[in-house]
């Protein structure tokens, strides 16, 4: 019980950049149609997929580069958040802010 409890505070404590992500980049690039209905749960179960990976990750090589493990699975579930946001008319997010960091 104890350590399915502990894996349970480890999935939803590797889900928490991704949320934060989301809700800043719904605050950034609002326009998403009805896409965001589909996308939103998407974006989870993807990441829940990814962090599924890296609790099997960590039990299979017995808390060996465990941080280097988590650090890799909190970046990936970023970059599947950003990827898998939709946006309506304009551009991707990506795009979008690569044309900013550029000054165009």
């Amino acid at each position: 019980m104890a350590d399915n409890l502990r894996v349970l505070k480890v999935i939803l404590a590797a889900l928490i950049p991704s949320t934060v992500l989301m809700f800043v980049l719904f605050a950034i690039f609002p326009y998403t149609g009805l896409a965001r209905i589909i996308t939103v749960p998407q974006t989870y179960f993807m990441n829940l997929i990814v962090i599924g990976l890296g609790v099997l990750a960590v039990r299979l090589l017995k808390n060996r580069h465990t941080a280097w493990i988590w650090g890799i699975v909190v970046f990936l579930t970023l970059v599947i958040t950003v990827w898998v946001y939709p946006q309506e008319s304009k551009p991707h997010i990506v795009y979008q802010t690569w044309d900013w960091i550029r000054g165009r």
